[in-house]
């Protein structure tokens, strides 16, 4: 006698067998109490190391492209950071300079372009940049001290400039005429109270926010719940959430009964996904890895080849 065959299941099809997310077994007393350390905090059990990454094969269309994108991401990497110590190391040297001439003015000087000629032929230009120097002070370039016990900021300032050669009474002077300190308080975003947020490099590992977080931003919708309605205007905004519960991606082949079903589905619901920490040359010796960068160096850049009449 023949099986009757099971029908294909769809998402909207109640009475396929698709697996339930997966959800730890709720503990027993005794498990949560002895999953607390003496602290009251929760252990973490210790689990084996992961294993080896599997190897996917690169699609031949795409070698040519993956080769390039290696060689141009550790290329980067080395060009950035020589760009970055190289740029410091000038910055400091100009604006050294910058300040003799503010000091022997009495004004602010012009912002200047630096250039150099070409090794062993004057007049013949070679490089060019310009210094700049903005009527600006942000945060990150104003180095305030820690106050001692019953000491205000303003004090703490005027001490500093002193220990670092300011006489007392123009070190008061500046501090007072040209240096507001106001204390200021800002809220962090609701949204990454509410949800988490991203950081890390590139900004792309999520952290979800802490049941701590949660209950803070629970006390501020309450707040705003209870203004008039055209004071929520003005704080509140809708925008759309959309979350796809953990273990999706395993489970949605139970949905889908072709190929072209899975990809539709991961056109509309998309995982994070890119490459990163990028290698060359793993088993070459330093001679030959140098020679290599060279070559894609000389690729990215380019090269002009000038014509001597």
């Amino acid at each position: 006698m023949a099986t009757k065959k099971a029908a294909a299941a769809t998402g909207t099809d109640q009475k396929h067998s698709i697996p339930n997310a997966v959800r730890p077994a709720a503990a027993s007393g005794d498990d949560l109490f002895d999953s607390l350390g003496e602290d009251g905090t929760t252990t973490v059990k210790e689990v084996g190391k992961k294993g080896d990454r599997p190897d996917v094969p690169i699609p031949p269309a795409v070698i040519e492209a993956y080769k390039r994108f290696i060689g141009a991401a550790v290329l980067r990497e080395i060009v950035g950071k020589r760009a970055e110590l190289s740029e410091a190391e000038v910055d400091r040297a100009v604006f050294d300079l910058w300040v003799e001439a503010l000091h022997k003015n009495g004004t602010q000087p012009a912002n200047p372009s630096l250039k150099l000629d070409k090794d062993g032929a004057p007049g013949r230009k070679d490089l060019e940049a310009l210094f700049q120097v903005q009527d600006k002070f942000t945060k990150n370039n104003i180095h305030l001290p820690d106050p001692n016990p019953g000491e205000t900021l303003q004090a703490a300032t005027i001490r500093l400039l002193v220990e670092l050669g300011l006489p007392q009474d123009k070190a008061e002077a500046f501090v007072t005429r040209e240096v507001d300190m106001k204390p200021t308080k800002s809220l962090k975003s609701f949204n990454e109270l509410k949800f988490g947020h991203y950081e890390g490099e590139g900004k792309k590992q999520w952290v979800d926010a802490t049941p701590a977080e949660q209950a803070v931003a629970d006390k501020l919708m309450a707040f705003v719940a209870a203004l008039p309605p055209e004071e929520r205007k003005l704080v509140l905004v809708t925008q759309p959430k959309v979350d796809v519960k953990k273990g999706a991606i395993g489970r949605i082949p139970a949905y889908c009964s072709h190929l072209s079903h899975v990809k539709a589905i991961f056109k509309v619901f998309e995982p994070v996904h890119f490459v990163s920490k990028a290698k060359l040359g793993i088993s070459d010796t330093p001679a030959e890895r140098v020679e290599r960068l060279s070559d894609i160096a000389k690729e990215i850049i380019g090269t002009s080849d000038v014509v001597t009449k």
